[in-house]
């Protein structure tokens, strides 16, 4: 499964659907993630994302 965008939303998403798919990928254009603090290191801290 694939979330577009590495804003709050996008990175949220991805950490509530890697719960249900076996691999969840995040793509984002800009070289790094938009999103809060708090949701980057809950998105680092998922095993099923990349």
């Amino acid at each position: 499964m694939a979330v577009i965008g590495g804003g709050n939303f996008g990175i949220e998403s991805a950490i509530d659907l890697s719960g249900i798919a076996l691999q969840v990928k995040v793509i984002e254009f800009l070289p790094e993630l938009k999103a809060d603090q708090v949701y980057k290191l809950d998105f680092l801290n998922c095993q099923m994302l990349a």
